[in-house]
């Protein structure tokens, strides 16, 4: 049962100056008689440790004390926390922030005003030099910005489908890279381990064999794949391969009614020949998806989630999007005042195609789209019930999608679902950090880590 209780962790009002990763502060800090939320606790009740003074300085947390000790020696600059709760920087896990430096700029001003202290980019558009150099800049503080902390690859999708010829379109950079055969998909995978690309990012057309044989190698040599499994291979069968991230609120929903299987009997993608379904195209179906919604089978889908668990495969639902989609004949949603103020203008010329497609929508359809959201987080509740880790990521700069507006929505998202408060708080923060190998300094409030902090003004776990 959805869960009605506002959530509070949405109100991030106050983030900290030492929450700029890889920046030394040129002072301390002090957050004197606040709140810390404990992310790692096992309850509620005991995540909140009440009247601590936390101490920021050189990018770190260097003491946590109860407020009525004597504080630490040095001047440090206090900020009150009483009345406050203070919780580790969140972590958006699927975002798109590449561009031009000045439009990078502005995509990280936006993440930092949410509190959001690190990005993992899932899927590049433009130059993998210009995009590690930002990220190097960040990291060292020359930029301001969340920590970017994966570099992708930008397509990897069926040749049929994108029409390229070459497995790889361009060896220089992570673009469109398209897959016809196993030795296309190994070639794939040799090529970015030689590039310091730390992701792998799939996409739906991929031909069975080729993808396959793409998890085999990368599980040989160590890269990691993450994105869309491929609309020939089972969400199963994609976490038994090895996939360390299953994204988006759609394939998993295929996969746990009967559509999924007949989808999957009918994709035959060879090297040549026609290609009777893309992914956009099924989930712009009306009628497949009602037939997707109508035909849950509780027991496929259980099984499937047992896979994911016993894989340790994480999922990100990205519910964000089909919530645009669902909302876009809406005059709230075209006219929301964020979009309207920090939007730029190529950026809403490019989002209106989107947005004026699924308005278009009549009632039956806009009906599906609805239906196809709400059954997108019930399987979301599904899945973190059934140990699926769930991780929270937005599609961000998808239409409509502001970076760091849009994750507070989908921590809203996965509150509606069902999810409990620290749930979703764990899920935006630690569980992130962990599954990037990076908990030993980050997703937490304790001595040592790095100084990623939001200040709230409200309870979080209310």
């Amino acid at each position: 049962m959805p869960n009605t209780k506002r959530r509070t962790i949405v109100r991030a009002v106050c983030t900290l100056a030492a929450l700029v990763p890889g920046s030394a502060l040129a002072h301390a800090i002090e957050v004197r008689n606040v709140t810390v939320i404990d992310v790692s606790a096992p309850d509620e009740p005991s995540a909140r440790i009440a009247g601590q003074t936390v101490r920021f300085e050189n990018g770190r947390i260097v003491a946590i004390a109860p407020a009525a000790h004597d504080a630490p020696p040095g001047e440090a600059q206090a900020i009150d926390g009483t009345g406050r709760f203070l919780v580790p920087g969140f972590w958006d896990m699927h975002a798109h922030v590449d561009g031009t430096i000045p439009e990078m700029r502005q995509v990280m001003r936006l993440f930092l005003a949410n509190g959001v202290t690190h990005v993992r980019d899932l899927g590049l558009d433009g130059s993998l030099e210009n995009f590690n150099n930002f990220r190097a800049a960040i990291a060292q503080g020359a930029e301001a910005g969340p920590l970017i902390v994966a570099t992708p690859t930008r397509f990897t999708d069926g040749a049929v489908v994108l029409g390229g010829d070459d497995p790889v379109a361009d060896w220089d950079t992570p673009a469109q890279f398209f897959l016809s055969t196993a030795e296309d998909g190994r070639a794939i995978v040799r090529h970015v381990a030689a590039t310091g690309i730390d992701y792998i990012k799939t996409y739906d057309s991929i031909p069975r064999e080729a993808y396959f044989a793409l998890m085999d190698e990368a599980r040989r040599l160590g890269v990691r794949v993450a994105g869309h499994v491929p609309i020939a291979v089972g969400t199963d069968e994609g976490a038994d391969a090895g996939m360390a991230s299953i994204e988006h609120a759609r394939k998993l929903l295929w996969d746990c009614a009967p559509e999924g299987e007949r989808i999957r009997a009918a994709y035959d993608l060879g090297t040549s020949g026609a290609v009777p379904h893309t992914g956009p195209a099924l989930q712009n179906d009306v009628s497949f998806i009602a037939a997707v919604v109508a035909g849950f089978d509780a027991q496929r889908c259980d099984a499937i989630l047992a896979r994911m668990a016993a894989n340790g495969t994480h999922y990100v639902p990205t519910h964000t999007t089909r919530r645009v989609d669902m909302l876009a004949h809406l005059p709230e949603l075209q006219d929301d005042p964020l979009v309207a103020t920090y939007a730029s203008e190529a950026l809403l010329e490019e989002w209106s195609e989107g947005i004026d497609f699924y308005a278009r929508f009549d009632r039956d359809g806009q009906a599906a789209l609805a239906a196809f959201y709400f059954h997108g987080l019930a399987l979301t509740e599904r899945a973190h019930r059934a140990g699926v880790p769930i991780l929270v990521g937005t599609d961000t700069r998808d239409t409509w999608l502001l970076p760091g507006f849009s994750f507070h929505q989908e921590m809203a998202n996965l509150d509606l679902a069902g999810l409990e408060p620290l749930t979703v708080l764990r899920a935006a923060t630690l569980a992130a950090a962990r599954f990037m190998g990076m908990e030993d300094g980050a997703g937490r409030i304790v001595v040592g880590a790095s100084a990623d902090a939001v200040l709230l003004t409200a309870d979080p776990l209310l």
